[in-house]
């Protein structure tokens, strides 16, 4: 059930995703990540991890690292967050939120190098694209070590399209319920 809504783990109104763990890593073979409302004009991609961990971050001074970086406590906190069968009390709600994910595009002029400047060629434009985790950054980090094929990701749909362009249209696709 990778990636597929199921009624039974509707939680609150909200729209949950259970995703598959595959390689044994967590003692748990599901993840399920409810869709955050207050985010309701974002669609839903399917995206794989270890995918959005390579987008360019426009937040440098707080980059995503490997969870073999991680404090062991960091990584037992974030696996009991996202355990399925954890205790409603001890957290906010019944599942953790899908990730969201905003992309931008910004044109930035290069100037020319010396060599350029000796042959004759001007400054030229290029785009730029960089995303920023709104929320679920430790999510995904932990999702690609969990072995999770393709993870849910709200983000609107001018973002969508930047982010087809960073990574090929096959390696992702849109979640219609």
């Amino acid at each position: 059930m990778n990636g597929m809504i199921d009624d039974r783990f509707k939680c609150n109104c909200h729209l949950c995703i259970e995703v598959t763990v595959n390689n044994g890593k967590v003692p748990y073979r599901v993840i399920r990540l409810r869709e955050d409302e207050t985010y309701s004009s974002r669609s839903i991609w399917m995206v794989p991890p270890e995918c959005l961990l390579t987008l360019p971050n426009s937040n440098l001074e707080y980059p995503l690292n490997e969870i073999s970086t991680w404090h062991v406590d960091e990584i037992q906190g974030i696996q009991e967050f996202l355990d399925p069968e954890l205790d409603p009390q001890q957290f906010q709600s019944v599942h953790a939120q899908m990730p969201r994910l905003t992309i931008s595009s910004d044109i930035d002029t290069i100037t020319p190098s010396l060599l350029q400047r000796l042959f004759g060629h001007k400054a030229a434009e290029m785009e730029v694209i960089t995303s920023t985790f709104g929320n679920g950054r430790h999510r995904t980090v932990f999702a690609a070590f969990a072995g999770v094929e393709y993870i849910p990701v709200q983000i609107t749909d001018e973002s969508a399209y930047l982010l087809m362009k960073l990574i090929a249209p096959r390696t992702i696709h849109r979640h219609t319920a």
